[in-house]
């Protein structure tokens, strides 16, 4: 706690940061949670009452850390000591940054985010060697190298073994040109010290704000930066949230402001939180701020994708072909898109003594609704797997023969698309595309028969998937994967998806 206490009094000793007394940083109440948490003592806080909104912090723009504010101040000679060659570390600054951006495995995948993560790495490794801007290293080694966050970059093999799909190639590219950097960086200076990227990253990932700014004072048109508010990072998400920021537009301060209509009348302490954003993406939410939201407030419904695994896929046929190879022929991407529907509370909705208390994570129960639903035609090209044969419904519409006539004119890929062929189809010569198969699909609705049969195939893959994939996470909580560490994560996506995988997926008609 001292550590975390510490950054508070830090900013305002030293900065031009105001802090409303009664607010203090004290370390995370939860057991399973290493982290913190950003308070407010009302006994130390005079006319909290007085007003419907009370500012509690106020940062200076010149306190925000983006990539361009870093650049600035490391550019900037009066935030060096006097006896600093200021101008051989921001050279020095410059040119690893630029060896990074020049990275050949980086060409195509930078960002705000990542340049913002290599200008502090960069940083931090000059720190062991120059004396650079203070402003920058206190909150590089004080706040983020401190802050414990969990997301793809801290557990990247259990992401890949557990939701492989949903791992850029961006993030390993990134690892694997700061450990390059570290390398010459070592070759140059001496070991590098800034072995823990990936938590570096980590933290800034999940601290990271969306702040706007106005492009001139003449118009309301702005954009926005992603930015680190120190501080402010330290307050907690809650989807029934009793704080907010905003932006002084005569200043352009940060303020972090508590709505006192909210906080219990009878509070004596309470802790500041704000809404991240709508967290009905669960998936998204989860690696973005490093935890699966507890709950969601109405009117929200929740989304999940699922991406049937090549492993599953092998195993169920259509006709004399399975799935994998069919999905793939017809370069179909096997996404399940299902949605709960969040249209009536079950009855233990509340806890009484917990009701009116905002942001105190009330798991806000409701009843499990989940539908498969239609996204860009998506389902409607899964579904064209399971067309029947016409004379005899229980066999498949699809044949996959080795033997063709007449394929010189042809290309490679149309060689492979004409060994699928489709018994609906009257001209067998035809060169079957995904397009072509939804037409075929589209006049399949005219049986209602057929169609319900289709569904039911469909439905029957499905229900073995979720079984298969539920046997699959059971498994990895039976061999010892815990909700600790750099494992807390994952765990907590596995449980969230084994929830819906064990409730009843209704598949929407409409």
């Amino acid at each position: 706690m001292g550590c975390t206490r510490n950054v508070l009094e830090w900013y305002k000793r030293k900065t031009g940061v105001k802090v409303a007394n009664g607010v203090y940083i004290r370390e995370s109440s939860s057991d399973l949670i290493r982290g913190n948490e950003l308070h407010v003592d009302l006994s130390k806080m005079e006319g909290f009452w007085d007003e419907e909104c009370v500012e509690l912090i106020r940062i200076p723009q010149k306190y925000l850390f983006t990539t361009k504010s870093i650049m600035e101040i490391m550019a900037d000679s009066s935030e060096y000591p006097a006896n600093v060659d200021w101008n051989t570390v921001n050279e020095e600054f410059k040119r690893y940054l630029k060896l990074f951006l020049n990275n050949p495995n980086m060409s195509d995948q930078i960002n705000e985010t990542i340049i913002l993560v290599v200008c502090l790495f960069v940083v931090g490794n000059l720190s062991n060697v120059f004396e650079v801007p203070s402003k920058i290293t206190y909150y590089l080694k004080a706040v983020l190298l401190n802050a414990h966050a969990n997301t793809i970059e801290t557990s990247i093999d259990l992401f890949k073994e557990y939701y492989p799909e949903m791992v850029p190639s961006s993030i390993e590219n990134v690892l694997a040109t700061c450990d390059e950097m570290s390398v010459t960086f070592t070759e140059r200076y001496g070991p590098s010290k800034m072995t823990n990227v990936r938590e570096l990253i980590a933290a800034i990932r999940t601290r990271c704000m969306d702040i706007p700014e106005e492009i001139s004072p003449e118009s309301d048109d702005f954009i926005t930066n992603v930015t680190l508010v120190p501080l402010i990072d330290f307050a907690n998400h809650s989807a029934f949230n009793n704080s907010y920021f905003d932006i002084d537009r005569e200043t352009n301060d940060i303020l972090l402001m508590t709505r006192t209509t909210i906080v219990p009348k009878d509070a004596k302490d309470f802790e500041v939180l704000l809404d991240y954003g709508e967290g009905s993406r669960i998936f998204h939410f989860a690696v973005t701020h490093g935890f699966v939201p507890r709950s969601i407030p109405e009117p929200h419904n929740e989304f999940w994708t699922f991406h049937l695994e090549d492993e599953f896929l092998r195993m169920f046929k259509v006709g004399n072909i399975n799935l994998e190879s069919f999905y793939k022929l017809l370069d179909i991407k096997p996404i399940i898109h299902v949605m709960n529907v969040r249209n009536e509370m079950s009855e233990e909705v509340l806890r009484p003594d917990l009701e009116h208390i905002p942001g105190s994570m009330v798991p806000y129960t409701f009843k499990q609704n989940w539908m498969i639903i239609n996204v860009e035609q998506g389902l409607s090209e899964l579904l064209t797997a399971f067309m029947c044969d016409s004379k005899n419904i229980e066999d498949s519409a699809w044949e996959y023969t080795e033997k063709l006539s007449d394929t010189l004119s042809l290309s490679a890929e149309d060689l492979t698309l004409k060994r699928l062929k489709c018994k609906l189809d009257l001209d067998h010569e035809h060169i079957l595309h995904k397009s072509y198969a939804l037409e075929v699909l589209a006049g399949e609705y005219h049986s209602g028969e057929r169609v319900k049969h289709i569904y039911s195939r469909f439905e029957e893959m499905f229900k073995m998937y979720c079984y298969w994939r539920s046997d699959k996470i059971k498994k990895a909580f039976a061999a010892g994967l815990k909700p600790e560490g750099n494992n807390r994560l994952v765990h907590s996506i596995l449980e969230y998806e084994n929830n819906i995988l064990s409730s009843k997926i209704a598949l929407d008609l409409q």
